[in-house]
């Protein structure tokens, strides 16, 4: 009996022993999980949007921008809960200033870009059909 319970121990191990074996993953298969990984995330949260910031400014903005979100949200649950009234009337405000002035900034840099009449060199395919709308408007309102 002594000696089934042994052969049954050794046989376990035995089929455990090759799974606990760490092998190392190359490059390509790390790049792949980690993709797979990512792509899994934002399945699973289909309000998550991607940020690729294509320059400085977007990079800072967007840590601001996350660190407001996670504030804001923060505030809202907390509200009558050691935050005031007056408080939060203050940072909505603040936000509400906040979303003009991205406004304003987004609609001048569209000024500008629709002004050089090319859109070749916009990177971003949303902003250059945007852009090339516009463009196009003003032409045929100039024909017209």
């Amino acid at each position: 009996m002594a000696e089934a319970k042994g052969k049954n121990a050794e046989q376990k191990q035995a089929e455990v022993a090759p799974q606990q074996k760490s092998t190392r993953l190359s490059r390509a298969e790390f790049i792949k999980q980690t993709m797979d990984r990512k792509k899994r995330a934002i399945d699973e949260n289909r309000n998550a949007q991607v940020f690729v910031s294509d320059s400085v400014a977007g990079a800072e903005i967007f840590y601001n921008l996350r660190m407001i979100d996670s504030m804001d949200s923060a505030i809202r649950k907390l509200w009558g809960n050691g935050i005031e009234t007056k408080e939060v009337e203050k940072w909505i405000k603040e936000l509400g200033e906040i979303k003009t002035k991205i406004s304003n900034l987004e609609s001048f840099g569209r000024e500008i870009l629709i002004k050089i009449d090319n859109t070749r060199n916009i990177d971003n395919f949303d902003l250059r059909r945007i852009i090339q709308r516009e463009i196009d408007k003003n032409k045929e309102e100039k024909t017209a």
